[in-house]
Protein backbone atom coordinates (compact mmCIF):
# COMPACT_ATOMS: atom_id res chain seq x y z
CA UNK A 1 0.00 0.00 0.00
CA UNK A 2 1.26 3.43 -0.44
CA UNK A 3 2.13 5.52 2.43
CA UNK A 4 2.46 9.48 1.76
CA UNK A 5 5.61 9.62 4.27
CA UNK A 6 8.10 7.01 2.32
CA UNK A 7 11.24 8.71 1.17
CA UNK A 8 12.29 9.93 -2.62
CA UNK A 9 14.14 6.65 -2.62
CA UNK A 10 11.38 4.30 -1.56
CA UNK A 11 8.96 5.97 -4.18
CA UNK A 12 11.59 5.84 -6.94
CA UNK A 13 11.89 1.99 -6.10
CA UNK A 14 8.21 1.94 -5.97
CA UNK A 15 7.64 3.07 -9.28
CA UNK A 16 10.54 1.07 -10.96
CA UNK A 17 9.11 -1.71 -9.17
CA UNK A 18 5.60 -1.68 -10.75
CA UNK A 19 6.70 -0.39 -14.12
CA UNK A 20 8.39 -4.16 -14.41
CA UNK A 21 4.99 -5.54 -13.14
CA UNK A 22 6.10 -6.58 -9.63
CA UNK A 23 3.25 -6.75 -7.98
CA UNK A 24 0.00 -4.54 -10.01
CA UNK A 25 -0.57 -3.39 -12.29
CA UNK A 26 1.15 -5.25 -15.98
CA UNK A 27 4.50 -4.56 -16.38
CA UNK A 28 4.84 -1.86 -18.94
CA UNK A 29 4.46 -2.85 -22.76
CA UNK A 30 5.59 -0.95 -25.63
CA UNK A 31 6.63 -2.32 -29.35
CA UNK A 32 9.84 -3.01 -27.46
CA UNK A 33 8.36 -5.42 -25.78
CA UNK A 34 7.59 -6.10 -21.63
CA UNK A 35 9.76 -4.12 -19.46
CA UNK A 36 12.44 -6.37 -17.78
CA UNK A 37 14.43 -4.00 -15.58
CA UNK A 38 13.56 -0.11 -14.65
CA UNK A 39 15.98 2.06 -12.23
CA UNK A 40 14.11 5.35 -11.41
CA UNK A 41 15.57 8.69 -10.46
CA UNK A 42 14.59 9.76 -6.72
CA UNK A 43 14.84 13.20 -7.45
CA UNK A 44 12.58 13.03 -10.39
CA UNK A 45 9.29 11.88 -8.10
CA UNK A 46 6.63 13.58 -7.61
CA UNK A 47 5.13 12.55 -4.18
CA UNK A 48 1.40 12.99 -4.37
CA UNK A 49 -0.15 14.46 -1.35
CA UNK A 50 -3.18 11.60 -1.39
CA UNK A 51 -4.12 8.77 -3.77
CA UNK A 52 -5.99 10.59 -6.05
CA UNK A 53 -3.00 12.14 -7.70
CA UNK A 54 -0.80 10.01 -9.86
CA UNK A 55 3.09 9.39 -9.09
CA UNK A 56 5.35 10.10 -11.59
CA UNK A 57 9.57 9.65 -12.00
CA UNK A 58 12.19 9.78 -14.61
CA UNK A 59 13.09 6.00 -15.74
CA UNK A 60 15.70 4.14 -17.43
CA UNK A 61 13.54 1.00 -18.55
CA UNK A 62 14.65 -1.95 -20.47
CA UNK A 63 12.64 -3.93 -22.62
CA UNK A 64 12.79 -7.48 -23.58
CA UNK A 65 14.17 -6.37 -26.80
CA UNK A 66 17.23 -5.27 -24.87
CA UNK A 67 16.89 -1.45 -26.03
CA UNK A 68 16.41 1.25 -22.94
CA UNK A 69 14.60 4.07 -22.66
CA UNK A 70 14.65 6.95 -20.22
CA UNK A 71 10.79 7.55 -19.75
CA UNK A 72 8.47 9.01 -17.41
CA UNK A 73 6.44 6.66 -15.86
CA UNK A 74 3.46 7.14 -14.13
CA UNK A 75 1.21 5.54 -11.73
CA UNK A 76 -2.22 5.48 -10.92
CA UNK A 77 -3.96 4.61 -7.76
CA UNK A 78 -7.42 3.62 -6.54
CA UNK A 79 -9.29 5.09 -3.54
CA UNK A 80 -7.64 2.77 -1.19
CA UNK A 81 -4.20 4.05 -2.82
CA UNK A 82 -2.91 0.29 -4.46
CA UNK A 83 -1.41 0.89 -7.74
CA UNK A 84 -4.42 0.54 -10.88
CA UNK A 85 -2.12 2.07 -13.74
CA UNK A 86 1.24 2.34 -15.22
CA UNK A 87 1.88 4.54 -18.24
CA UNK A 88 4.60 6.13 -20.01
CA UNK A 89 5.70 8.87 -22.56
CA UNK A 90 6.99 8.29 -25.38
CA UNK A 91 10.77 9.14 -23.80
CA UNK A 92 14.14 8.90 -25.34
CA UNK A 93 16.61 5.82 -26.42
CA UNK A 94 19.22 5.44 -24.67
CA UNK A 95 20.09 2.37 -26.28
CA UNK A 96 19.40 -0.19 -29.21
CA UNK A 97 17.60 -3.50 -28.93
CA UNK A 98 20.49 -6.35 -28.40
CA UNK A 99 18.62 -8.66 -30.79
CA UNK A 100 18.58 -6.71 -33.89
Amino acid sequence: STQPDLSSQQWAQDVAELAVGDGQPQALESDNGTATYATCDPATVSSPPDVSTPTTASCDITYSDGSVWQQTVTITYDNQGEPVTASTNSGTELSQPTNE
